[in-house]
């Protein structure tokens, strides 16, 4: 059953189990949600995981408050990336590009520099507009293998002279993670 459906709450934690059965049912599923959907948004699903095991280290057998912890995880899932795109001012198609920079380049750590953060938010837009362009295009990832080879160059060049050394010295790996990314993301991206 999906931790999102609403019969996965109308089913958690019934028939009177105590709490630590309640929170290891909640920690399983929210597991699974996340190895299901990591491919898809790696930046989210890296930190939702992360915050859970923070969640279980720091109140280790207080497993009441461990499933009120978790519960709001859940609800968090259910919100997704709305609170994140007024934050940042970046739509939800561009915000798993803005994460797989944010990861490789500086750490999952937001850059201190507020003309550095401007500007790695208008290059994720132009490199969504980029893929969106190219990727508009009937069956472009079984096509030719040419024109992903053009777009995998433009990439590479707007991060290699994008003007932020983080970036610039991993911009071919970088072209290439945002690539793999981009063909899970084809719809969402075509459809934004």
């Amino acid at each position: 059953m999906s931790l999102l459906s609403d019969d996965f709450m109308k089913g958690y934690g019934k028939g009177g189990i105590n709490s630590k059965s309640k929170a290891s049912e909640m920690e399983h599923a929210i597991r699974r949600h996340i190895k299901v959907n990591m491919d898809k948004d790696p930046g989210m699903y890296k930190r939702f995981l992360k915050r859970m095991e923070e969640i279980l280290e720091r109140y280790k057998e207080n497993w009441d408050q461990i499933v009120l912890e978790l519960e709001v995880i859940r609800d968090d899932f259910e919100k997704g990336r709305k609170a994140e795109t007024e934050k940042t001012g970046l739509s939800e198609q561009a915000l798993p590009f803005y994460d797989i920079i944010l990861f490789n380049a500086f750490s999952d750590e937001e850059p201190t520099d507020k003309v550095e953060q401007k500007s790695i938010k208008k290059l994720v837009t132009e490199i969504v507009g980029l893929l969106k362009t190219n990727m508009d295009k009937p069956n472009f990832w079984k096509g030719k293998d040419s024109e992903k080879r053009k777009l995998q160059g433009e990439l590479d060049d707007l991060l290699d002279f994008c003007g932020i050394d983080q970036i610039s010295s991993i911009h071919a790996n970088l072209s290439l993670e945002i690539m793999t990314l981009a063909k899970r993301r084809h719809h969402e991206i075509i459809s934004g």
